[in-house]
């Protein structure tokens, strides 16, 4: 039996942007209702993002301002 030949780099690099290219064209644009379920979760998402830094900014000030700042904690 033969012995496989390892590929060089540049077959490897050859065979990666085929295999992107054959993707790319298997791909089609996303349908009108597709779209506004993506757009629909993504600033969903973002909201809760915003909101939970949020409130964690506005329940851990309180906190850190009793204790004297984070130069307090620091410096012990």
């Amino acid at each position: 039996m033969p012995a496989k030949q390892e590929k060089t780099v540049t077959e490897k690099f050859q065979d990666q942007i085929a295999a992107s290219k054959r993707f790319v064209k298997s791909c089609e644009k996303p349908k009108k209702a597709e779209w506004k379920k993506l757009a629909l979760a993504t600033s969903v998402g973002m909201l809760v993002v915003g909101f939970s830094g949020y409130v964690i900014k506005a329940i851990s000030y309180p906190i850190f301002t009793r204790l004297g700042g984070m130069s307090n904690i620091i410096e012990e």
